[in-house]
């Protein structure tokens, strides 16, 4: 959880462009969640539209119809040479119907080998890693209907236990059930950290809720707690913005909150003289739910 990027999220120009990058491909990432969890099948139109919004226009989003490869600097030295163009669509094809065919079978093995021939076929010049990645995520997603929890792909990159290059491999008996195996592992890693920051998050709504109980709040109480788990850092603007108040009821909710030790100020030195107050019960919770995530990959990194 980055102090920076949530002051970005308050309209605050802090001048950190590092942080404005992660939070545009954060939105990128939540938005292919939302469509392919959005549509009955996934499509050579779904797949394009998945790779225009993580490549954020960069790079064209349609199908290859020149050779690339995988590692090393041409073909004759790169570590995989991918599909050639001319048998692109057709097997591009093959892959989206055997997908298509096993969308609401629950077992994830279907979803894993797409993700495997989707990085294999490279059908795009760039961003076919970011593409396989997001969409092996939300597909899985999807099929166990985690929501938006902690993202399996996170432990199988940062373990480096497993590379998706490694996916271009020919797959034979023993190599797809180990393929397997790190998949479902890592699944099972993010439900379980998802029941331990589940509990935490609920301690903490506990504590705010004791907080204000018999707070004179205008608005809802259960929106504002919400607002303040997912967003610790506001300003008066936000708060007169997100709950339709004067700039003289949102100082008085504000003061309120302050008073109560609910949020507490801050002066940024950049921009100078700007504002913000932050919920540092949140940020206390969140610090535990890094050592939750983190833990297992000092670990085994």
């Amino acid at each position: 959880m980055s102090r920076r990027r949530l002051v970005l999220n308050t309209c605050i120009d802090n001048g950190d462009t590092l942080s404005a990058s992660i939070n545009h491909q954060v939105e990128s990432y939540l938005k292919v969640h939302s469509l392919v969890s959005s549509v009955d099948v996934i499509t050579l139109d779904t797949l394009q539209e998945c790779h225009r919004i993580l490549v954020d226009g960069r790079v064209d989003s349609v199908i290859r119809d020149v050779q690339n490869w995988i590692g090393g600097s041409s073909p004759t030295n790169a570590r995989v040479v991918t599909t050639p163009p001319d048998m692109l669509h057709e097997r591009l094809d093959d892959a989206l119907d055997y997908l298509n065919d096993h969308l609401d079978i629950t077992s994830i093995v279907y979803d894993v080998f797409f993700a495997d021939q989707l990085i294999s076929l490279h059908p795009f010049l760039d961003g076919n890693g970011r593409v396989t990645r997001t969409l092996a995520d939300a597909l899985i997603c999807r099929k166990l209907k985690l929501g938006l929890g902690l993202s399996a792909t996170l432990v199988t990159l940062a373990t480096r236990r497993y590379k998706f290059l490694e996916a271009t491999k020919e797959i034979t008996p023993a190599t797809r059930q180990r393929l397997l195996n790190i998949w479902i592992e890592s699944v099972e890693w993010s439900n379980g950290i998802a029941r331990k920051c589940d509990g935490e998050l609920f301690e903490l709504e506990k504590t705010l809720e004791a907080k204000l109980l018999f707070a004179p709040i205008s608005v809802s109480k259960q929106d504002l707690l919400t607002l303040l788990i997912n967003q610790p850092i506001v300003t008066l603007q936000l708060i007169a913005s997100r709950f339709s108040l004067s700039q003289h009821d949102a100082t008085q909710l504000i003061d309120t909150l302050v008073q109560l030790k609910v949020l507490k100020r801050f002066l940024l030195r950049q921009p100078k003289g700007a504002v913000i107050f932050e919920c540092t019960t949140v940020f206390d919770v969140y610090k535990k739910l890094d050592a939750f995530v983190f833990e297992k990959v000092v670990l085994e990194a």
